[in-house]
């Protein structure tokens, strides 16, 4: 960074363009997530945000949109697994991100025809959304103590 500098890089322009650079409705849609949309269990060390149909219809919520809404549920205090599940045209995706050793990779291999790295996997479900969050909900007694292990 200090070579950019010294070659007359504005950095303050870049940390600009890289931090405030949020479309209105993204920001708009964070709020709803986090407001309206957002679960957490305690118990399981557990965060997640779904959306519905409705919800990519209220926003116009384009590929991109959500990019990024998942790790939010990261900087909660004790959670260690977060998940993303949402609607999209013929499947109800899943974004699963974890902090320390929980494998999120497992899960969605073992569950949700997916796979990834360990602290950050994807996968997809045909059953409808409810049905997918309760699925995802019903699987966390078998994980707790590993979501509750010392890393």
């Amino acid at each position: 960074a200090a070579d950019l500098i010294d070659r007359g890089t504005d950095d303050l322009a870049v940390q600009d363009m890289i931090f405030n650079s949020q479309k209105e409705k993204n920001l708009r849609l964070l709020g709803h997530c986090l407001a309206n949309r957002m679960e957490y269990m305690p118990e399981y060390r557990t965060a997640l945000i779904w959306l519905s149909k409705k919800d990519y219809e209220m926003f116009n919520i384009q590929r991109g949109d959500t990019e990024g809404i998942v790790n939010y549920l990261l900087s909660i205090r004790d959670v260690r697994l977060a998940a993303f599940i949402h609607n999209q045209p013929t499947v109800v995706k899943l974004s699963l991100r974890s902090k320390g050793d929980f494998d999120v990779q497992d899960i969605c291999k073992k569950h949700f025809n997916g796979g990834g790295h360990k602290n950050a996997a994807g996968a997809y479900s045909h059953d409808s959304l409810k049905a997918t969050i309760q699925k995802f909900k019903d699987l966390l007694p078998q994980y707790k103590s590993a979501l509750w292990k010392k890393n």
